[in-house]
C-alpha cells in the first residue's frame, strides 16, 4: 500500500499539494479583456491621419459657400468650420435624418462624398429664393416642396465643394445624384467607416452643413505641379521693378573674443585680401558678380568685371 511505501512526512507533503491544487481549481478565474478588433484600430488610424486634410478642405469650402450663396438667395451668411470631427458612424447616421442631401464623386473611383444640410436655413433660404421670408416654426420639418426649392441653394453648396476639392486635392470631382435618404447611401448600407466635418451657418439664416465620406475617399495625395522654366524676358518684365540690395565683400579676418573686446577707435583691421583683388558682389546672400574697387572722386565704387 502507499502508506507502507511513503514516510509520514512525504504523505503530508502530498496531501498539502492535492489540497492546494483543489483550491486553485475552485477559485473563480478572472475574465480576459475583450479584444479590440484590428479593423477598428485601422479605422481610427485612418481617421486620425486624414483629419487635418479634411479640415483644410472644409475651411476652403466654407469660404466658397459664403461667396456663392448671396447671389442666389440674397441672404448674407457666415459659414464657420467646427474643428471637432465626428467618426462614430452611428452618430453620423442619426444627424443625417431629415437633411437636404447632395453628392459628389471623385474621379478614378476614389469614392463619393455626401453633403447634408439641415436647420431653419432650409425654409428661410427657400423662401428668399421665392422673394419672401420665412416666418414659421424654425424646428418644423421642411416639406418636400420646401426641399425642392432649397435645391437651388443646395446646388451652390455642392458647386462650392467641387471647387474646393479640385483646388485642395487637385483631382477631378463631379456632381452625382444624391440618395433619397441618408440611410440608403451605399457606404452606410455597407457599414463603411465614416468621417463627418460640420460647418455652422449663421447670419440671415441658421443651420448646419456637413461633409460625410470614408477616410479613404478624402486621403487623396495632391497631384504634383511640374515646374516650367520662365523666359528671361518675362522674368525681367514681371520682376524688373522689384528693389534688390547689393553688398560687396572687401575681405574678412578672424580674432578672439578678448581681442575683439579690446578694439578701440583708430585701430586698423588687416583683411585677408590685397589691393586689386577681385571683390564678390552679392544679392540676397548669393554671389552674382565679380568686381574691382575703384575710386570715383570722393566715392569708393566697384567696377563689374564678370557676371554669373
Amino acid at each position: 500500500m502507499a502508506e507502507d511505501l511513503l514516510s509520514q512526512e512525504e504523505r503530508d507533503a502530498l496531501r498539502d499539494s492535492i489540497q492546494t491544487s483543489a483550491r486553485k481549481r475552485d477559485r473563480p478565474q478572472p475574465q480576459a479583456p475583450e479584444p479590440t478588433p484590428v479593423a477598428l484600430i485601422a479605422d481610427d488610424l485612418a481617421t486620425e491621419k486624414v483629419t487635418p486634410a479634411a479640415l483644410r478642405l472644409a475651411e476652403r469650402w466654407a469660404g466658397t459657400i459664403e461667396r456663392l450663396l448671396p447671389p442666389v438667395c440674397g441672404a448674407k451668411v457666415h459659414v464657420e468650420l467646427d474643428r471637432d470631427v465626428v467618426s462614430d458612424s452611428k452618430v453620423i447616421e442619426e444627424v443625417l435624418s431629415d437633411n437636404w442631401l447632395g453628392m459628389v464623386r471623385l474621379a478614378q473611383d476614389r469614392g463619393s462624398v455626401l453633403i447634408a444640410a439641415r436647420g431653419s436655413m432650409i425654409p428661410e433660404l427657400a423662401a428668399r429664393v421665392l422673394g419672401g421670408s420665412y416666418g414659421g416654426d424654425p424646428d418644423k420639418t421642411p416639406t418636400a416642396a420646401t426641399m425642392r426649392v432649397f435645391g437651388k441653394v443646395g446646388q451652390q453648396i455642392v458647386i462650392a465643394l467641387i471647387n474646393a476639392m479640385q483646388q485642395e486635392l487637385g483631382i477631378e470631382v463631379v456632381q452625382k445624384r444624391a440618395p433619397s435618404t441618408a440611410e440608403s447611401w451605399q457606404p452606410i448600407l455597407d457599414g463603411t467607416s465614416l468621417i463627418a466635418v460640420r460647418l455652422a451657418v449663421t447670419g440671415d439664416a441658421e443651420g448646419e452643413i456637413r461633409m460625410v465620406a470614408s477616410p479613404d475617399t478624402l486621403a487623396v495625395v495632391r497631384r504634383g505641379v511640374q515646374s516650367q522654366k520662365a523666359e528671361p524676358e518675362l522674368v525681367r518684365e514681371v520682376l524688373g521693378e522689384v528693389p534688390v540690395e547689393l553688398s560687396v565683400d572687401l575681405g574678412s579676418t578672424s580674432m578672439s573674443a578678448s581681442e575683439f573686446a579690446r578694439l578701440a577707435p583708430g585701430e586698423v583691421l588687416r583683411l585677408d585680401c590685397l589691393v586689386g583683388d577681385p571683390l564678390s558682389v552679392r544679392v540676397g546672400g548669393r554671389i552674382h558678380a565679380i568686381g574691382q574697387a575703384v575710386v570715383l572722386g570722393d566715392v569708393v565704387a566697384v567696377e563689374i568685371g564678370k557676371r554669373d
